[in-house]
């Protein structure tokens, strides 16, 4: 006899690991590939994000990526008699996969863990700068787009933001310093910031904000 909650777990652990496994192992089951075979075709759809926190998953391994590795996961978790099915899976990040656990989709989306993690997913860096030499340069932000309104009006030009301390860095016309990089000008006032594919009905809860008038949200 067993604990139906630990068995449960027992069998989310598995589905983690044999997901991973897929990856890792140059062995071949029927299974393993056709596991492998499902996760290729959500990845390609979902374009390697988390079907839940929407953050880019990887397949390589090692420690950096623990917590988004692209695995399978049922959204009805066979635990709770969930089929085995590809309808019935979707490429999702190692930390969420772990964290479902069993639960069904409305309730994991509910939780506390996952609305802190959407949250720090999909809420562009409090700095970030457009020059790769610059230590605030993201190119995981960068690649995603970062949509900037500041002072109430779409900005394209502006090469550096700093919201803690409210101010953005846009050029100076076509001038250049002696290096040849653009001239820029530090400018302070209210600028609100985020990515370009954030969903019209989320942007109030992901959005940046820059200029000492609120507080990230």
């Amino acid at each position: 006899m067993r604990n139906p909650a630990n068995e449960a777990e027992r069998i989310k652990r598995e589905e983690i690991e044999f997901s991973w496994l897929v990856y890792t192992t140059p062995v071949e089951t029927q299974l393993a590939a056709l596991r492998r075979e499902w996760l290729k075709k959500h990845l390609d759809v979902q374009n390697f994000r988390c079907a839940y926190c929407n953050v880019y998953m990887s397949t390589e391994s090692g420690s950096k990526h623990k917590d988004r590795r692209a695995t399978i996961d049922h959204v009805i978790a066979m635990g709770n008699g969930g089929a085995d099915l590809f309808e019935n899976t979707a490429a999702a990040c190692s930390a969420c996969n772990r964290h479902k656990s069993d639960s069904d989709m409305i309730t994991f989306k509910s939780s506390a863990y996952f609305k802190d993690r959407y949250i720090s997913i999909n809420t562009p860096p409090s700095r970030l700068a457009a020059e790769p030499d610059s230590p605030f340069y993201e190119s995981n932000a960068l690649d995603r787009g970062v949509m900037i309104i500041f002072k109430g009006r779409p900005r394209t030009d502006i090469v550096e933001y700093d919201a803690d301390n409210g101010w953005v860095r846009i050029p100076v016309n076509k001038s250049r310093d002696r290096n040849g990089s653009p001239m820029t000008v530090k400018v302070s006032g209210y600028f609100e910031a985020y990515y370009d594919d954030t969903p019209a009905n989320e942007i109030s809860t992901v959005t940046l904000i820059g200029g000492g008038r609120k507080g990230l949200h």
